[in-house]
């Protein structure tokens, strides 16, 4: 018999695993390793379990609050369904900067749409309000 649901994750992990090295997710590793954070940005295991676990829900609108260089927003951004949206926040602009045309060049090539938000989450997640409900929210700044 058929399993239909689980053939598609089991494919997706499959391809993931296989992928997890792709050009994007290097760029954003040599960009942190340039500001000397990789410590502080999410291992490939790490951003794999994510994706997977936000591509078994179905995710469709993912928030990210720390986006670094785009490490993690890269492994968002592949789990999402089709036509989804991650909103990412970065307060550091020169982060901000590294992280945006990684991960603009990602969704545009995946079909899905990021919006790289400058400036302290707690004090820009009120602006996006009204583009809610949300699947998912990823908190990886800094927790203070």
């Amino acid at each position: 018999m058929a399993r239909t649901s689980s053939d598609a994750q089991d494919s997706y992990i499959s391809n993931l695993l296989k992928d997890f090295d792709f050009p994007a997710a290097q760029a954003a590793r040599a960009e942190s390793d340039t500001l000397q954070k990789t410590m502080i940005s999410l291992s490939v295991p790490e951003a794999q379990i994510l994706s997977v676990i936000l591509f078994n829900r179905g995710i469709k609108k993912a928030v990210e609050i720390g986006t670094l260089t785009g490490h993690s927003g890269l492994f968002i951004l592949k789990s999402l369904a089709p036509g989804g949206t991650l909103w990412t926040f970065e307060k550091d602009p020169l982060h901000a900067q590294k992280a945006e045309k990684i991960l603009k060049d990602s969704a545009l090539s995946l079909n899905k749409t990021v919006h790289v938000m400058l400036g302290d989450a707690e004090e820009k997640l009120p602006t996006i309000s009204d583009k809610g409900p949300f699947d998912a929210i990823f908190i990886d700044g800094n927790k203070g």
